[in-house]
């Protein structure tokens, strides 16, 4: 593929094409004569790469929404947010139709944690007994002193 761009560059310096212009002398604008390329054929890469390169958007409503979306995610709560992982969410949310998630990986069964970021997953202790290891002063900081007496209730209710 490059070397068939590279080809048609070289084709391009060697031949270029001329800027046409109308009776009264006014040459054509820029997106005619690159349409006028491209409809003759001649080269492929040129008015796509033309056209991407000269794009310039009608209004500056769609970067306003892609900053209004960087703006979001980096709150006084997020504040360590690599500059990194901020780009990649922004073009992920901006981009979804160049990302195709049918031609991710697949992970097999049970292999899910070496695809899982160590930020993610804290290591817990499963043989670790809670109602040995906690009083009932160190869990009255996690409940309120309502859901105890309505334990309490319930127990002598039954």
């Amino acid at each position: 593929m490059q070397r068939r761009v590279d080809e048609e560059l070289d084709r391009w310096k060697d031949d270029p094409m001329e800027v046409e212009r109308s009776v009264s002398g006014v040459p054509e604008s820029v997106l005619s004569f690159w349409r006028r390329v491209e409809h003759r054929k001649h080269y492929l890469f040129l008015p796509r790469a033309v056209k991407v390169l000269f794009a310039i958007p009608a209004s500056s409503c769609r970067i306003e929404r892609d900053f209004s979306v960087s703006g979001s995610m980096v709150t006084s709560q997020r504040t360590s947010l690599l500059q990194h992982n901020i780009d990649m969410a922004t073009f992920l949310n901006r981009n979804g139709e160049f990302v195709d998630l049918l031609q991710c990986e697949a992970i097999k069964r049970g292999k899910h944690r070496e695809h899982t970021p160590s930020c993610f997953t804290y290591p817990l202790d499963l043989d670790w007994d809670i109602e040995d290891d906690f009083s009932d002063e160190i869990l009255a900081g996690f409940m309120s002193s309502t859901s105890f007496s309505l334990n309490e209730e319930e127990k002598e209710n039954s």
